[in-house]
């Protein structure tokens, strides 16, 4: 993947350094600013801004010029100081697996290796991977996307003047961050978006397998509601955050439906990387919009049998004082994404 990291942290060794995250979604787009001084990492702002119509959709650029525009205006509102930035693919657009080894080869044999696993022509890719060692062999774990489709954001990015160091995925980045605030441990990652929802499922040390759910999104809940109520999309997000004592009897019963079916695809998902890995997550986390329906981590947790792991970066994380603190439940789910990519390189 595009890191450039060594070389930038050591040309900037004593300074101050400064990071934005930014995290492009087909409902809306999010930037969080990090600084790092004297080894404490600090939240300077965060900003979001919703998603022009047609722009991005499903993680694919439909119009570069109008989504930099739409970027650059949060940019000019939010008013960083650093243009810095670390974006992260969604996992949609990488592909990740792994192979096992009964012993560490040499760097050439295991290029080779993943070249042999992967469909494409070796030159269209850029590749990473991570060597996990299992008693008496090694799991090698490794991520590659298409050049073609990585091109499209770096010119995205360099088209607003933005200096992006650093490219990886967005369940790599988000395991990272949840290991830094709470230590190692197997965990499930649920991203609840508009279009679709994300599993992230991983083990102590490492993600172990990705899912998409691309029928179980906040838009399918939306549209069950502007159904029910005969409103359009905008009144039933309302309705879905924060229904009125007449229409609670109504949603609930949606919601209850919705989640029951949503439990259940996640709990296949959990069956196979039991039997695969033999590991069954510690806590869950809820993250992107849909983590603010009422009463979802109940539900969820009680479905799946897992308890439910709320984020509070502010544990760990500074947080400036420009920030109201009444905000960080939307950076906490919402922002999560962004915020992990903006501190990816001080971890």
């Amino acid at each position: 993947m595009l890191n450039l990291r060594e070389k930038f942290l050591s040309f900037l060794t004593g300074k101050t350094v400064g990071f934005l995250g930014v995290d492009l979604g087909s409902y809306s787009i999010k930037i969080a600013e990090v600084a790092e001084h004297r080894g404490k990492i600090e939240l300077k702002s965060f900003g979001q801004a919703r998603t022009f119509e047609n722009t991005i959709i499903k993680h694919e650029i439909l119009d570069k010029n109008l989504l930099a525009t739409n970027i650059k205006n949060l940019i000019n509102n939010l008013k960083p100081n650093t243009i810095n930035t670390i974006y992260s693919l969604p996992a949609s657009l990488t592909f990740y697996d792994n192979f096992t080894l009964t012993e560490i080869p040499d760097n050439d044999t295991l290029i080779q290796r993943i070249a042999d696993e992967c469909p494409y022509n070796f030159d269209e890719i850029s590749y990473s991977y991570y060597i996990l060692p299992v008693e008496n062999k090694f799991i090698v774990f490794y991520l590659y996307v298409k050049k073609e489709a990585l091109n499209k954001f770096v010119d995205l990015f360099s088209l607003l003047n933005l200096n992006l160091i650093n490219i990886d995925s967005d369940f790599i980045v988000i395991h990272d961050f949840l290991e830094y605030l709470y230590g190692a441990h197997a965990k499930l990652i649920i991203d609840l978006g508009y279009y679709d929802i994300r599993l992230f499922i991983t083990n102590k040390e490492v993600p172990l397998s990705t899912y998409h759910l691309s029928n179980f999104g906040m838009r399918r809940l939306e549209q069950e509601i502007s159904n029910a109520f005969k409103v359009d999309k905008n009144q039933a997000l309302k309705i879905i955050h924060n229904p009125k004592p007449s229409e609670i009897q109504i949603v609930k019963s949606i919601f209850v439906k919705y989640l029951e079916k949503l439990s259940e695809e996640i709990l296949v998902k959990l069956e196979a990387v039991k039997t695969k890995f033999g590991i069954i997550p510690e806590v869950f986390y809820l993250i992107g919009g849909g983590a603010r329906i009422p009463n979802i981590t109940q539900i969820l947790a009680q479905a799946l049998e897992i308890p439910y792991q709320k984020v509070e970066i502010e544990q760990k994380v500074t947080i400036s004082d420009n920030i109201h603190p009444d905000y960080l439940n939307v950076i906490n789910t919402q922002g999560l994404l962004a915020l992990s990519s903006a501190v990816k390189e001080l971890l």
